[in-house]
């Protein structure tokens, strides 16, 4: 897909074709993420930051290990 750079005031823009904003699920006004490449740059949408508890969810609990005597001055 070909898009084309354009001087908007001081910066720079980029025009994205509606059906790209469309598939990527974009609002107006998105925030998105610019990195540097070697040969160009990666333009991506920020990954939604997931809760504790979302995390944890698949968590199986696990079995309690003996280690054996202290050795030292452990507390157990």
């Amino acid at each position: 897909m070909k898009a084309k750079i354009t001087k908007w005031g001081n910066s720079y823009a980029i025009r994205l074709p509606k059906n790209l904003v469309d598939d990527m699920k974009l609002a107006d006004e998105s925030d998105l993420l610019l990195e540097k490449k070697e040969n160009g740059f990666l333009i991506t949408k920020p990954t939604k930051k997931k809760q504790l508890s979302e995390l944890l969810k698949n968590m199986q609990p696990q079995k309690e290990v003996e280690w054996g005597q202290a050795r030292g001055k452990e507390l157990w």
